[in-house]
């Protein structure tokens, strides 16, 4: 759906070129917001607004990614992680990508 709610076409003129926000924010981004808009199936209207937020996320795990591994984690951090992990598995499984992305 376009940013108005309504069927994206070209003669209501609310289309939304993905090659824009592919140049504007990169491939990932786009990718990321269309999982992290719902699931799949669902009719979703785009909204260009989140475009900036999902490119902090992804702007926020690249700096995580940066950063080197601590040799020693405590018990706490290691139980959280591999609890986010195996959600993240499961979301991914049954196609639950936007809560995965979440």
């Amino acid at each position: 759906l376009g940013e108005d709610g309504n069927k994206m076409s070209k003669s209501r003129g609310n289309v939304v070129n993905p090659d824009d926000t592919v140049r504007s924010h990169g491939a990932d981004v786009l990718r990321l917001y269309e999982m992290f808009m719902g699931p799949l199936e669902a009719s979703k209207p785009w909204q260009a607004k989140q475009i900036q937020g999902v490119a902090r996320v992804r702007d926020r795990i690249w700096a995580l990614a940066q950063k080197p591994l601590a040799e020693a984690s405590d018990l706490e951090t290691d139980k959280l992680v591999h609890r986010t992990v195996k959600k993240v598995t499961g979301d991914i499984d049954t196609l639950s990508l936007n809560t995965a992305i979440s």
